[in-house]
């Protein structure tokens, strides 16, 4: 049995990658469309781990609609097929990034990267694509990855709040020194007099 497939793989924008320690990279849209062609003919894989060539990328496109790029393939393996229509599986892509560029500030968002020129390297079908709406990209964060990434924000907001209290009280003794330092000046100031 084969089936065919469109989807959305992948949109420009900011990607967090710090599940890889990789941190946040930014695509823009004309960097993966002059990427475009090199998904065309790769192959499609039951998870990025996988294998065993279950599918075929037959064709690539940007959709104004959708604001995404899409993926038209061909699945030939029966699992997949049904990974797909009845379990709740999207489709996730792999890219290597040939030429990049520093980080910076993206709507008001740092981001450690920019990539701009890669190379797709195949589609996968995961259970929890990086793009949740766009069926989508080493794009998929498995639970364990999901659970350290929560764990790594949780100790960040934590270290954030330790900062806050530490500067709040740094302020805190700064003012008690400077008001210390009032009080022995007008001390000396009325024993000068």
């Amino acid at each position: 049995m084969q089936k065919y497939y469109k989807r959305i793989f992948i949109k420009s924008g900011l990607a967090d990658y710090n599940d890889y320690n990789e941190g946040v990279t930014l695509l823009e849209k004309d960097t993966i469309q002059k990427a475009l062609n090199t998904i065309i003919d790769k192959p499609v894989f039951i998870t990025h781990d996988g294998n065993k060539k279950v599918g075929q990328v037959l064709d690539a496109y940007y959709s104004i609609d959708n604001e995404a790029f899409i993926v038209g393939f061909i699945l030939t393996d029966n699992k997949a097929i049904d990974l797909l229509d009845n379990k709740n599986y999207s489709i996730s892509c792999t890219y290597n990034i040939t030429k990049k560029d520093k980080g910076g500030m993206y709507h008001n968002i740092p981001y450690d990267e920019e990539a701009k020129e890669i190379s797709f390297e195949n589609i996968a079908l995961v259970k929890n694509p990086r793009y949740q709406e766009a069926n989508k990209r080493i794009n998929s964060i498995n639970k364990q990855q999901k659970n350290e990434k929560n764990k790594t924000n949780n100790i960040k907001s934590k270290n954030k709040r330790i900062k806050e209290l530490i500067n709040k009280l740094q302020n805190q003794i700064n003012r008690k020194k400077l008001y210390d330092n009032y009080k022995y000046c007008i001390k000396q100031y009325n024993n000068y007099k």
